[in-house]
Protein backbone atom coordinates (compact mmCIF):
# COMPACT_ATOMS: atom_id res chain seq x y z
CA UNK A 1 0.00 0.00 0.00
CA UNK A 2 1.88 3.17 -1.10
CA UNK A 3 0.48 6.44 1.13
CA UNK A 4 -0.23 10.14 0.21
CA UNK A 5 0.03 13.26 2.38
CA UNK A 6 -2.48 16.46 1.01
CA UNK A 7 -1.55 19.54 2.54
CA UNK A 8 -5.06 21.21 2.47
CA UNK A 9 -6.90 18.38 1.58
CA UNK A 10 -10.01 19.92 2.68
CA UNK A 11 -10.29 22.21 0.29
CA UNK A 12 -11.90 22.01 -3.24
CA UNK A 13 -9.12 21.27 -5.26
CA UNK A 14 -7.41 18.93 -2.08
CA UNK A 15 -10.88 17.04 -1.70
CA UNK A 16 -10.30 16.20 -5.75
CA UNK A 17 -6.79 14.80 -4.79
CA UNK A 18 -7.89 13.22 -2.32
CA UNK A 19 -10.40 11.22 -3.85
CA UNK A 20 -8.56 10.42 -7.27
CA UNK A 21 -5.79 8.59 -4.94
CA UNK A 22 -8.19 7.16 -2.85
CA UNK A 23 -10.11 5.87 -5.39
CA UNK A 24 -7.09 3.97 -7.06
CA UNK A 25 -7.78 1.88 -4.38
CA UNK A 26 -3.82 1.02 -3.77
CA UNK A 27 -3.24 4.20 -2.21
CA UNK A 28 -3.58 5.70 1.78
CA UNK A 29 -4.66 9.21 1.62
CA UNK A 30 -3.94 11.54 4.56
CA UNK A 31 -5.46 15.45 4.78
CA UNK A 32 -3.35 17.60 6.60
CA UNK A 33 -5.07 20.96 7.05
CA UNK A 34 -7.47 22.85 9.95
CA UNK A 35 -10.64 21.65 9.33
CA UNK A 36 -11.93 17.69 9.09
CA UNK A 37 -11.69 16.36 5.24
CA UNK A 38 -14.46 15.75 2.93
CA UNK A 39 -13.50 12.61 1.74
CA UNK A 40 -13.04 9.29 3.74
CA UNK A 41 -9.37 9.66 4.46
CA UNK A 42 -7.39 7.03 6.05
CA UNK A 43 -5.69 10.09 8.89
CA UNK A 44 -6.94 13.50 9.38
CA UNK A 45 -3.86 15.76 10.75
CA UNK A 46 -4.12 19.13 11.97
CA UNK A 47 -7.95 19.11 12.08
CA UNK A 48 -8.87 18.14 16.12
CA UNK A 49 -9.29 21.29 18.01
CA UNK A 50 -5.87 21.44 20.12
CA UNK A 51 -4.40 22.29 16.92
CA UNK A 52 -6.82 25.33 15.97
CA UNK A 53 -4.48 27.88 18.12
CA UNK A 54 -1.05 26.16 18.04
CA UNK A 55 1.70 27.59 16.80
CA UNK A 56 2.64 27.05 13.01
CA UNK A 57 6.16 24.77 15.06
CA UNK A 58 3.88 23.07 17.41
CA UNK A 59 1.65 22.12 13.66
CA UNK A 60 4.58 21.04 12.04
CA UNK A 61 5.88 19.06 15.06
CA UNK A 62 2.84 16.98 15.73
CA UNK A 63 2.22 16.17 11.83
CA UNK A 64 5.31 14.68 12.12
CA UNK A 65 4.54 12.49 14.81
CA UNK A 66 1.58 11.70 13.37
CA UNK A 67 2.98 10.54 10.14
CA UNK A 68 5.52 8.61 11.78
CA UNK A 69 2.73 6.58 13.99
CA UNK A 70 1.07 6.05 10.37
CA UNK A 71 3.40 4.85 8.19
CA UNK A 72 6.57 4.24 10.44
CA UNK A 73 9.52 3.46 8.57
CA UNK A 74 7.72 3.24 5.17
CA UNK A 75 7.39 6.47 4.73
CA UNK A 76 5.23 8.32 1.81
CA UNK A 77 5.56 8.30 -1.81
CA UNK A 78 3.61 11.16 -2.51
CA UNK A 79 3.29 14.70 -1.00
CA UNK A 80 0.87 17.15 -2.65
CA UNK A 81 0.33 21.12 -1.23
CA UNK A 82 -2.56 22.53 -2.28
CA UNK A 83 -3.11 24.53 0.13
CA UNK A 84 -3.72 28.50 0.07
CA UNK A 85 -5.64 31.45 -0.95
CA UNK A 86 -6.30 34.08 -2.56
CA UNK A 87 -6.52 38.30 -1.46
CA UNK A 88 -6.32 41.27 -3.47
CA UNK A 89 -4.24 44.27 -2.05
CA UNK A 90 -2.00 46.90 -3.45
CA UNK A 91 0.81 48.64 -1.73
CA UNK A 92 -1.32 51.31 -0.55
CA UNK A 93 -3.69 48.90 1.52
CA UNK A 94 -1.31 47.77 4.62
CA UNK A 95 0.18 44.91 5.67
CA UNK A 96 -3.00 42.86 6.15
CA UNK A 97 -3.40 40.93 2.80
CA UNK A 98 0.50 40.35 2.53
CA UNK A 99 0.25 38.28 6.38
CA UNK A 100 -2.58 36.58 5.37
CA UNK A 101 -1.04 35.44 2.08
CA UNK A 102 2.54 34.71 3.77
CA UNK A 103 0.75 32.36 6.16
CA UNK A 104 -1.70 30.67 3.93
CA UNK A 105 0.65 30.28 1.00
CA UNK A 106 4.00 30.15 2.21
CA UNK A 107 3.48 28.48 5.11
CA UNK A 108 1.72 25.72 3.91
CA UNK A 109 4.46 25.08 1.41
CA UNK A 110 7.12 24.91 3.43
CA UNK A 111 5.16 23.24 6.08
CA UNK A 112 4.87 20.51 2.96
CA UNK A 113 8.08 20.43 1.93
CA UNK A 114 9.55 20.31 5.52
CA UNK A 115 7.32 16.84 5.89
CA UNK A 116 8.48 15.63 2.31
CA UNK A 117 12.39 16.07 3.20
CA UNK A 118 12.01 14.00 6.65
CA UNK A 119 9.22 11.18 5.07
CA UNK A 120 9.21 11.18 1.69
CA UNK A 121 10.70 7.81 -0.03
CA UNK A 122 12.49 7.44 -3.41
CA UNK A 123 10.58 7.22 -5.64
CA UNK A 124 8.61 9.52 -4.40
CA UNK A 125 7.10 13.11 -5.06
CA UNK A 126 6.81 16.60 -3.63
CA UNK A 127 3.85 18.57 -5.52
CA UNK A 128 4.14 22.52 -4.19
CA UNK A 129 1.30 24.95 -5.42
CA UNK A 130 2.67 28.06 -7.62
CA UNK A 131 0.80 30.52 -10.00
CA UNK A 132 1.04 32.03 -13.44
CA UNK A 133 0.57 35.32 -12.36
CA UNK A 134 3.31 35.17 -10.44
CA UNK A 135 5.66 33.95 -13.12
CA UNK A 136 4.49 36.48 -15.80
CA UNK A 137 5.74 39.68 -16.47
CA UNK A 138 3.06 42.02 -16.59
CA UNK A 139 3.55 41.13 -12.48
CA UNK A 140 0.70 41.07 -9.22
CA UNK A 141 0.49 44.45 -8.67
CA UNK A 142 -3.17 44.37 -7.78
CA UNK A 143 -2.68 41.48 -5.40
CA UNK A 144 0.97 42.05 -3.68
CA UNK A 145 1.17 39.48 -0.74
CA UNK A 146 -0.29 36.51 -3.63
CA UNK A 147 2.10 37.36 -5.91
CA UNK A 148 5.07 37.69 -3.50
CA UNK A 149 4.17 34.69 -1.76
CA UNK A 150 3.78 32.27 -4.91
CA UNK A 151 7.11 33.71 -6.02
CA UNK A 152 8.82 32.27 -2.46
CA UNK A 153 6.82 28.82 -3.25
CA UNK A 154 8.61 28.79 -6.62
CA UNK A 155 11.88 29.42 -5.13
CA UNK A 156 11.08 26.92 -2.59
CA UNK A 157 10.31 24.43 -5.09
CA UNK A 158 13.46 25.42 -7.11
CA UNK A 159 15.54 24.62 -3.02
CA UNK A 160 13.89 21.28 -2.85
CA UNK A 161 14.16 20.07 -6.44
CA UNK A 162 18.12 20.94 -6.02
CA UNK A 163 18.72 19.71 -2.76
CA UNK A 164 16.53 16.55 -3.04
CA UNK A 165 15.88 16.01 -6.71
CA UNK A 166 19.10 16.13 -9.01
CA UNK A 167 20.46 12.80 -7.86
CA UNK A 168 17.55 11.09 -6.91
CA UNK A 169 14.02 8.98 -7.50
CA UNK A 170 12.40 11.84 -5.53
CA UNK A 171 10.53 14.06 -8.10
CA UNK A 172 9.67 17.81 -7.39
CA UNK A 173 6.61 19.45 -9.27
CA UNK A 174 5.42 23.03 -9.17
CA UNK A 175 2.03 23.67 -10.73
CA UNK A 176 1.05 26.83 -12.04
CA UNK A 177 -2.53 26.89 -12.28
CA UNK A 178 -4.77 29.72 -13.75
CA UNK A 179 -8.15 29.71 -12.75
CA UNK A 180 -9.37 26.74 -10.98
CA UNK A 181 -12.96 25.82 -11.36
CA UNK A 182 -14.00 26.19 -7.95
CA UNK A 183 -17.26 27.44 -6.05
CA UNK A 184 -15.65 29.67 -4.14
CA UNK A 185 -14.17 31.18 -7.47
CA UNK A 186 -17.19 31.07 -9.22
CA UNK A 187 -19.02 32.66 -6.46
CA UNK A 188 -15.88 35.59 -6.40
CA UNK A 189 -16.36 36.00 -10.31
CA UNK A 190 -19.59 35.15 -11.35
CA UNK A 191 -19.99 37.08 -14.61
CA UNK A 192 -16.69 35.26 -15.77
CA UNK A 193 -16.43 33.03 -18.51
CA UNK A 194 -15.96 29.36 -16.16
CA UNK A 195 -15.91 27.25 -19.66
CA UNK A 196 -12.00 28.48 -19.33
CA UNK A 197 -11.16 27.68 -16.29
CA UNK A 198 -9.38 24.24 -15.51
CA UNK A 199 -11.44 21.32 -13.31
CA UNK A 200 -9.98 20.26 -9.88
CA UNK A 201 -10.15 17.17 -11.37
CA UNK A 202 -8.28 17.36 -14.25
CA UNK A 203 -5.38 18.79 -12.10
CA UNK A 204 -6.08 15.62 -10.10
CA UNK A 205 -5.58 13.19 -12.56
CA UNK A 206 -2.21 14.47 -13.54
CA UNK A 207 -0.84 14.74 -10.20
CA UNK A 208 -1.96 11.09 -10.09
CA UNK A 209 0.03 10.24 -12.81
CA UNK A 210 3.26 11.83 -12.05
CA UNK A 211 2.83 9.72 -8.54
CA UNK A 212 2.80 6.22 -10.21
CA UNK A 213 6.16 4.32 -10.05
CA UNK A 214 6.03 3.99 -13.64
CA UNK A 215 7.06 8.02 -13.98
CA UNK A 216 10.48 7.44 -12.09
CA UNK A 217 13.36 6.24 -14.17
CA UNK A 218 16.76 5.35 -11.68
CA UNK A 219 18.95 6.36 -14.66
CA UNK A 220 17.85 9.44 -15.66
CA UNK A 221 17.43 11.88 -12.34
CA UNK A 222 14.85 14.85 -12.77
CA UNK A 223 15.38 17.55 -15.32
CA UNK A 224 15.05 20.59 -12.88
CA UNK A 225 16.02 23.33 -15.18
CA UNK A 226 13.03 22.21 -17.63
CA UNK A 227 10.33 20.25 -16.31
CA UNK A 228 10.12 21.62 -12.30
CA UNK A 229 7.19 24.21 -13.34
CA UNK A 230 4.30 22.73 -15.33
CA UNK A 231 1.50 24.87 -16.16
CA UNK A 232 -2.27 23.00 -15.25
Amino acid sequence: MQRVLVVGGAGALGSAVARRFASAGNWEVASLDRIASKVDVKVDLGAKSAMQTASWEERLRSAHDEIDQWAGGDGLQAVVHVAGGFAMGGFEDGVGPVESMWEMNVQSAFTAAALAATHLGSPGLLVLTGAQAARKAGGTGFAVGYGMSKAATHQLATDFANEYCAMSQRSCKCILPGTIDTPANREAMPDADHATWTSPDVIADRIFGWAQPSSFDASKPQDIQHDLFVEV
